[in-house]
């Protein structure tokens, strides 16, 4: 959950069991890495690792 977040931990002293839901829901989700300025070999990287993943672990 962004709010456990070192940032937002410091800055606006979240801590785990403020948002129970959010945090409930963040663990059984998976967060890939999207932005403008993601390169390609970056991008390639991410869907081998997720890949990987799901080869070791199953879907």
């Amino acid at each position: 959950a962004i709010h456990l977040q070192k940032f937002y931990r410091e800055e606006f002293g979240y801590s785990e069991g403020f948002l129970p839901i959010t945090e409930s829901i963040s663990k059984r989700t998976l967060a890939l890495p999207f932005y403008t300025d993601l390169k390609e070999e970056d991008q390639e990287k991410v869907v081998h690792k997720l890949r990987r993943a799901i080869e070791l672990f199953g879907r």
